[in-house]
């Protein structure tokens, strides 16, 4: 096994904390994207229920 070099330990750093940003976010953004679906189906179905 080779040495490894501070600049691809420091690169290796850096793509983990993007990697786990990006994961965050996609996360984030998914689960605040099936909130939304979620208020709108209701909205929409208690709407619809009122009509006369």
């Amino acid at each position: 096994m080779g040495i490894i070099s501070l600049e691809r330990i420091d690169n290796l750093i850096w793509l983990g904390r993007y990697s786990e940003r990006i994961y965050l976010t996609i996360k984030e953004f998914f689960s605040v994207m099936i909130k939304c679906l979620t208020i709108q189906i209701y909205i929409k179905n208690t709407v619809t229920y009122f009509r006369f």
